[in-house]
């Protein structure tokens, strides 16, 4: 239980727990803000979906980084016997994950996944704590309950498809939009000419 333990360990750093404390206490201010997500019915970033693969999604690499934050600062509430802040951000981290289930991009979907993904090992480290109350794990059960991966996924499905009929149709009419479709960065082997010999 790493917690538990008498040096703050992760995967790529082993400081002591007043280092670690004091790195959480920097990113306080954050994720207070990131509370707010809870009182909040769903997340839009107004991403403009008309712009095709043009189309850039600023917010993605924040959302993952809040999840790390988050997370540490789950395993130092824990380490602190704070409980009840160990929850909310739990509850935090898993509520940023299925408040943004509309935004319909594979890519959104994945790092959605890879959010939760960062939310197990601090769940587990909360179900070590033996001052957990019934309330609290009914909550942060109920916010895992709420993910629904594979019906969310249909969205990001839909709008990849409509995304892709176009750049489909551009690569039938042309051997150009061909090209600049499937290799956009040139034919491998290539001049870089679109030209073909023989």
């Amino acid at each position: 239980v790493g917690w538990q333990q008498p040096e703050a360990r992760g995967y790529d750093f082993t400081n002591s727990w007043d280092e670690f404390a004091a790195e959480v206490e920097v990113d306080r201010p954050a994720i207070e803000l990131l509370h707010q997500v809870l009182e909040r019915p769903k997340l839009d970033f107004q991403l403009d979906y008309k712009q095709g693969d043009k189309l850039r999604l600023p917010h993605l690499a924040p959302m993952k980084i809040s999840a790390i934050k988050l997370q540490d600062a789950v395993i130092m509430a824990l380490h602190k016997g704070d409980v009840g802040a160990a929850a909310t951000n739990i509850l935090t981290l898993l509520a940023l994950v299925h408040k943004n289930a509309a935004e319909g991009l594979l890519i959104s979907h994945m790092v959605r996944m890879a959010m939760m993904d960062l939310a197990f090992a601090p769940t587990w480290e909360f179900l070590q704590a033996t001052n957990v109350t019934d309330a609290e794990l009914a909550e942060v059960q109920n916010g895992w309950w709420q993910l629904n991966f594979l019906s969310d996924a249909e969205n990001s499905f839909k709008v990849e498809r409509a995304w892709m009929l176009p750049e489909i149709q551009r690569s039938r009419a042309s051997h150009e939009g061909f090209m600049s479709f499937h290799y956009p960065m040139g034919f491998p082997g290539s001049s870089g000419s679109s030209s073909s010999s023989g």
